[in-house]
């Protein structure tokens, strides 16, 4: 998570239609929800929560004063308590900030296997993940970009 993160962030800087927007507003608001992101692979042991969190972690420490990623999804549930006047508010306004993008992404993977010595099996899964920017304003996505990681294992016992 760490890798992508970063290089999300370095994408990013790099893009002409992300750097007008900065250019004209600084901090750039990106919402980041969950439900956004698709794991669409085989992995049983990936938990989009941790992923996004993470993510999100990672995503706002690289930033430094361009952009800041909003988790709405962490907020909803006592915004609701304070507006609807069943805690005492905090000071917040009837409305949140606007994000000016949203982040949308699939992780998607590909696996390869083949025999190996002993009986065992030689597993390859290359897995991408792909990333973009849509603006809320006009539903136009200025910015996406893939990122791809490879892992490599031998399953099964292996005899000599």
């Amino acid at each position: 998570v760490l890798e992508v993160s970063q290089k999300m962030v370095d994408s990013l800087r790099r893009s002409q239609n992300v750097n007008g927007i900065i250019r004209e507003r600084k901090p750039v608001l990106i919402a980041i929800e969950a439900g956004q992101i698709k794991n669409l692979t085989s992995m049983t042991n990936f938990s989009k929560r941790i992923f996004v969190n993470q993510m999100m972690a990672i995503l706002n420490q690289s930033a430094g004063e361009d952009f800041r990623f909003l988790d709405r999804e962490a907020v909803g549930a006592e915004r609701e308590r304070q507006l609807g006047g069943e805690v005492k508010t905090s000071g917040i306004e009837g409305t949140a900030a606007g994000a000016d993008l949203v982040l949308s992404g699939r992780i998607l993977e590909k696996l390869d296997q083949k025999p190996a010595q002993g009986g065992a099996v030689e597993e390859t899964r290359s897995v991408q993940f792909f990333f973009s920017l849509v603006r809320v304003k006009d539903a136009v996505t200025l910015w996406s970009d893939s990122f791809y990681r490879v892992k490599q294992q031998v399953i099964g016992t292996v005899y000599s």
